[in-house]
């Protein structure tokens, strides 16, 4: 069962909440809203395995896919053959992508296969507690863009 990747907000359209509004909680991205009603909005988590998030690294910049895997850890898959990536790094969205800002925290790495095929790929642990939740905040691309500047 998948029902657990879900998070359901007390707020939907009568709240001017979207398709496609961030969600974030105390330690950082949760996920997006997929479906809204009049009084609740769905999130489609970042832990779920159809979730995928554009990431960047903050310390070396490299850059890949981050894939749920349906608990508090997720998958990185890099686009180059050599990436530069410790243990320990963090791990934000990239904001290349249409659905994500970049500059959210996502997690930290946990481990890495550099030897993976087809790319390397490492495993992070997701900074915001999406098993223990029970509030999230709820952005629109404009909102995030603008408290960054």
């Amino acid at each position: 069962d998948r029902w657990w990747q879900h998070l359901t907000l007390s707020k939907g359209t009568n709240h001017n909440v979207e398709i496609g509004h961030v969600v974030t909680a105390p330690g950082g991205l949760v996920g997006r809203v997929e479906s809204v009603s009049a009084n609740t909005s769905r999130v489609l988590l970042v832990s779920d395995p159809t979730s995928r998030v554009g990431i960047i690294l903050g310390r070396s910049r490299a850059m890949g896919i981050l894939q749920g895997l349906g608990s508090d850890l997720a998958r990185i898959e890099f686009f180059d053959r050599m990436p530069d990536i410790q243990v320990g790094d963090v791990v934000l969205s990239s904001g290349l992508g249409s659905r994500f800002p970049g500059g959210l925290v996502i997690g930290h790495v946990r481990s890495i296969n550099l030897n993976a095929t087809p790319a390397p790929t490492a495993f992070v642990q997701l900074s915001a507690p999406i098993g223990l939740l029970e509030w999230g905040v709820i952005y629109s691309h404009h909102d995030l863009n603008h408290e960054s500047k």
